[in-house]
């Protein structure tokens, strides 16, 4: 929850900036502290900016994770918080039209 709440706060004014990733935290091996990142994904409360995120030369990775509206929502419902906060919609993805059958079967006669 530690985890989970630190991506929160960085996401509180924006959620959709790509925050660096925590590198260190009290009480957990850099091992554990991977794993709980991959517990965050998993659970779809953070995402990764994969193949776009760069190391510094300190080590941290830039511009990693943001929190999701998922993680949000969990962070809230563990503190008790009312669910129905206003809250930036998620984008969905573009779906395609499908063909009515009669079109498509009037396609592959044509062809």
């Amino acid at each position: 929850m530690s985890l989970l709440s630190h991506y929160v706060q960085l996401g509180t004014e924006d959620r959709t900036t790509w925050r660096d990733r925590l590198m260190q935290m009290e009480g957990a091996e850099p091992r554990h502290l991977s794993a709980l990142h991959g517990e965050l994904i998993a659970f779809d409360w953070i995402e990764q900016n994969t193949g776009q995120a760069t190391s510094l030369k300190d080590g941290t990775l830039s511009a990693c994770y943001r929190i999701t509206l998922h993680g949000l929502r969990e962070v809230r419902r563990f503190q008790g918080a009312d669910e129905e906060a206003s809250e930036t919609p998620e984008k969905t993805q573009p779906r395609f039209v499908r063909k009515k059958r009669s079109e498509a079967v009037a396609v592959a006669n044509a062809g």
